[in-house]
């Protein structure tokens, strides 16, 4: 269930922008957020309420909604990510770097408009880095604490991303009326953990998470495999690194929903999933999955799918090297740490994604 709009009980306050000059005049706010970050203002030590000054832009307006500031600009909605402690690379107990683009695609990040050196955007318990082509997550990084696992209740509103350019981030016009859900590429449960669950949750519904998931595979063999992930940290009170992204490829279909974008993008035909955790005696552990919706795509595929043994997930577990090749990115040290005992009718000679079709 998702929720689109606040409902007509919610408690609106607009919050005043302007800032009181010498004259006791009131200052202009840039004209976009690229203004105010290109100038040098933005300042990520300053308090909260002078950077919601700061994401604001003219004619926009910062809204408290239930107690949540977000940034309303013409029929654009922003939430303001601000003090997020986002992806932790020592949460496992030693040390797991973010993924390394290759070299064909790290020119394709989102920069960070605060700070164009930057591609990494924090949120609660996990970090993004986008596609800024596709407008689409490279890969999302959530800490899981099974230990400190919450049940918070599902709310929250589909918004942009200040920090990154709105062109950068597909919106709910490629959503409409149609069979592709906004795929949690983090999901809202693995992040709602620890004293500001309630605000992980929310984080997740930013659209910088979202990817266009068929709905055959959203709701069936990929909620089987978060299943799997969350119930076993959650069991076994376990830390895990959970990394989650497209497979992004020249020969994905193009999708424009219908004449709704303007800017077409592309359907990612498979998902990828990385599993990390500490093993007490072997140290950093991994295993990799890739789902594909190709049949989804060509309206062949089985909507009632259902995974509940090891050995049906196995069949979607693949050797990380060559998950690797195929979206041309460095797990690190995790390649060393692979095992991968159920991936041997794979054929490393040749292409992952022309394989996919053998796992199911």
């Amino acid at each position: 269930m998702e929720v689109r709009h606040h409902s007509k009980s919610s408690q609106i306050r607009h919050v005043p922008l302007g800032r009181q000059n010498s004259d006791n005049g009131v200052q202009p706010q840039p004209s976009n957020p690229q203004d105010v970050f290109q100038a040098g203002e933005f300042d990520p030590k300053k308090a909260a309420e002078a950077q919601l000054r700061q994401m604001a832009v003219k004619k926009g307006r910062v809204v408290d909604i239930n107690g949540e500031h977000r940034i309303n600009v013409g029929n654009d909605w922003y939430r303001p990510y601000v003090n997020r402690n986002g992806y932790d690379e020592n949460f496992l107990g030693e040390r797991l770097d973010l993924p390394t683009l290759g070299p064909g695609i790290k020119d394709k990040a989102a920069p960070r408009i605060d700070d164009p050196g930057k591609n990494e955007l924090e949120y609660t318990n996990f970090s993004i880095v986008m596609n800024k082509e596709r407008r689409m997550p490279f890969y999302t990084a959530v800490n899981i604490d099974g230990g400190q696992i919450k049940e918070v209740e599902r709310s929250g509103k589909w918004l942009f991303d200040p920090r990154i350019s709105r062109e950068h981030q597909l919106g709910n016009h490629a959503y409409k009326r149609n069979d592709w859900d906004r795929g949690h590429m983090v999901r809202r449960r693995d992040a709602a953990w620890g004293s500001n669950a309630e605000q992980a949750s929310t984080d997740t519904f930013v659209y910088t998470n979202a990817a266009l998931q068929h709905e055959n595979l959203n709701q069936d063999e990929w909620l089987d495999l978060e299943n799997r992930v969350l119930d076993r940290a959650d069991a076994e009170d376990r830390k895990m690194t959970v990394l989650t992204g497209p497979v992004f490829r020249d020969d994905d279909p193009s999708f424009d929903n219908g004449g709704k974008l303007e800017n077409p993008t592309k359907i990612p035909q498979d998902f990828w999933k990385v599993v990390a955790w500490k093993d007490p005696e072997k140290g950093l552990q991994s295993e990799a999955f890739v789902m594909s919706q190709k049949n989804d795509i060509a309206g062949t595929g089985n909507p009632d799918e259902e995974l509940t043994t090891e050995a049906q997930f196995n069949m979607y577990r693949v050797p990380l090297s060559q998950l690797e090749e195929m979206t041309q990115m460095d797990f690190g040290k995790l390649n060393q740490n692979n095992e991968c005992t159920s991936c041997q009718k794979l054929d490393p000679s040749q292409p992952l994604h022309e394989q996919l079709s053998t796992l199911s």
